[in-house]
């Protein structure tokens, strides 16, 4: 009646067919990646929270939560999208809010001083490497060889992820200028 199990190869074979698919699947299930908002989504590491450097005359400071991240003083705005390059590095992209776009200044015949200029569209990146449970660099994106302010954004979301890429950090950012932040929450 049970002739099929006398066949000790087969069962053999089935057993380890069934395991080999339990273990995918557990493997499947543990690297899901969140990929939105500004939690985890590189392992155990999180974004929220309020990031800051403080040098001679003030600070740069960050406060991210799982839905917005503002750069006090400068600009705040919606995550519409979270990308880890590496577990440790990436990007993220808001949405200014209506009251919380960047502003920008030409200072180039100073001390006349122009501006102020609005930003290129509604989408910016903030790039960010090192992140650990208490301290990341971040940057906030500047075109440095395009626009005579430095501005940058996209006009929409797809753009905005077609041009804040891994490939593109460096068209954006210069690592060597940016100061860790330390987590104060």
């Amino acid at each position: 009646m049970f002739s099929f199990f006398k066949n000790k190869p087969f069962v053999k074979r089935a057993a380890f067919l069934a395991f080999a698919l339990v273990l995918s699947a557990g493997l499947m299930l543990v690297s899901c990646d969140n990929g939105g908002g500004g939690g985890s989504g590189g392992g155990n590491l999180s974004l929220v929270g309020t990031w800051v450097y403080n040098y001679g005359s003030g600070e740069d400071k960050y406060i991210i939560t799982d839905n917005s991240l503002e750069y006090v003083g400068g600009f705040k705005g919606a995550i519409r999208h979270l990308e880890y390059f590496t577990p440790t590095a990436g990007v993220i992209i808001i949405e200014y809010d209506a009251n919380g776009k960047q502003e920008y200044w030409d200072y180039s015949n100073w001390p006349a001083i122009d501006g102020p200029y609005p930003p290129l569209g509604d989408f910016y990146g903030i790039y960010f490497i090192n992140l650990s449970s208490t301290s990341v660099q971040l940057a906030n994106a500047a075109d440095n060889g395009g626009d005579p302010y430095y501005r940058c954004e996209a006009a929409n979301l797809n753009d905005a992820k077609a041009k804040f890429t891994a490939g593109n950090a460096g068209d954006f950012v210069d690592w060597s200028f940016v100061q860790p932040q330390v987590k104060q929450n």
